[in-house]
């Protein structure tokens, strides 16, 4: 229906509009056919209809291409439009619609014999369909080609205006050089006078130059002379340095064999410190296995002096056991004899006491006491009557710092007194 419709802006080309005439025509003939098989068929067919053509289209494309070959063939072969021309509007012949009305019949037949190799009538349907498709975008391209034409064609009517004016232009520019061509012969006449006489003039004055030259040439040659003899010099000396730079060639020779021999030494003497360097790589070698040898010794020594470390940590331990246990006895030793030792400081006050009370109720002629010791002196009797009851009783370690008398007996030797009587 769009074709339709769009026909009036087709057939503005000159060279497309039989071909957009032919798919009209198609398109007409496609709608009533559509429109036939809209009145037998129920609306809910219609649908499925549709829906399998839907699913019909790129299942059955490749089949539907070979159906309407010729047709696109001869719509989109190249070439075939350019060589169309068209009568202008209105001057058709007869016989070229009559050409038309039958490629349009033949059009028809051959779109009616493909529908009628497909076999259900949704195929057909979606065949329709996709020739109605092709035809609708074809013919929006055909519009947007036409758009762009437009847009040329006024361009290029731009441009003829003005191709135009500038065709004025060229007049007016004519007319002007013609009367400036005048004035230009005008002219060339009176310079071709002035360069007659100019060439008379540059005439003498080339004969004058000549003879200048001649002149010249003369000097030329005596100066040619003059280098000759000084080249000749020249190539004698060039002989004699050719001369020294053979010399200079030997010697240069005499030296590379002087290098060469130099050479030659410095290999030697490579050689032999290569020599010596892999005698003392060896020797490295074994000192670095003997290395490894005392290395290894010594990492069993140490492994067994760890262990006997440990086993002196152990005994260290063990003894420090000891000497806490030892530590405890000695303190509670400490507090034993601490505690003896105030018994004994108590029993020596006590005795200290008993001795003054002895003394000083006894009849004795002195007594002296000095700083908790008492120091007695007694006559030979009271000495006796004293060690007899009372001395006996007493312990060894009261009366040690007292000496001795010399008439007790040799079991009270530890008994001392300060001065024992005469």
């Amino acid at each position: 229906m769009l074709l339709t419709e769009e026909e009036p802006q087709n057939c503005k080309f000159g060279r497309r509009s039989p071909d957009r005439q032919l798919r009209n025509s198609k398109c007409t003939a496609l709608n009533t056919m559509l429109q036939h098989s809209d009145t037998n068929c129920d609306g809910a067919e219609n649908a499925g209809a549709l829906e399998e053509a839907e699913d019909f289209i790129p299942r059955n494309r490749n089949v539907l291409g070979a159906a309407f070959c010729p047709q696109e063939l001869r719509e989109e072969t190249p070439g075939r439009e350019e060589t169309r021309t068209d009568p202008p509007d209105g001057q058709q012949d007869p016989e070229s619609e009559k050409g038309k009305e039958k490629t349009l019949g033949k059009e028809v037949l051959l779109l009616m014999q493909a529908l009628n190799t497909l076999a259900t009538p949704e195929e057909k349907l979606a065949a329709l369909c996709k020739k109605y498709a092709d035809l609708l975008e074809e013919s929006r391209n055909v519009q947007r080609q036409m758009k762009m034409l437009q847009k040329k064609q006024a361009q290029v009517v731009k441009e003829k205006v003005h191709l135009q004016s500038e065709h004025s232009k060229a007049i007016l520019a004519r007319s002007k050089l013609e009367s400036l061509c005048r004035e230009l012969q005008r002219h060339n006449k009176t310079l071709k006078e002035e360069n007659m006489q100019q060439a008379r003039e540059e005439e003498e004055r080339r004969k004058e130059a000549t003879a200048h030259f001649q002149i010249t040439l003369n000097e030329i040659q005596a100066q040619l002379e003059q280098h000759g003899i000084h080249n000749a010099k020249l190539r004698q000396e060039n002989i004699e340095l050719g001369e020294k730079l053979k010399k200079l060639v030997e010697q240069y020779t005499l030296r590379e064999e002087h290098m060469d021999k130099v050479f030659k030494h410095k290999e030697l003497q490579q050689q032999l410190v290569d020599a010596k360097l892999q005698q003392t790589t060896q020797l490295i070698k074994e000192a670095e296995e003997k290395h490894q040898r005392e290395r290894e010794f010594l990492l069993k020594e140490a492994t067994e002096s760890r262990h006997k470390c440990e086993q002196m940590k152990q005994q260290e331990a063990q003894l420090k056991q000891q000497l806490s246990l030892y530590m405890d006895k000695f303190e509670e030793f400490q507090t034993t004899m601490a505690k003896s030792n105030e018994l004994f400081t108590t029993f020596r006050q006590e005795m200290e006491k008993v001795l003054c009370l002895h003394v000083l109720f006894s009849d004795l002629p002195h007594s002296f006491i000095y700083s908790g010791e008492i120091v007695v002196r007694l006559q030979p009797l009271q000495w006796r009557l004293l060690h007899e009851g009372e001395w006996n009783s007493a312990p060894p370690t009261l009366l040690s710092p007292y000496p001795a008398p010399s008439y007790l007996p040799a079991s009270r030797v530890g008994i001392s007194c300060q001065n024992p009587p005469p």
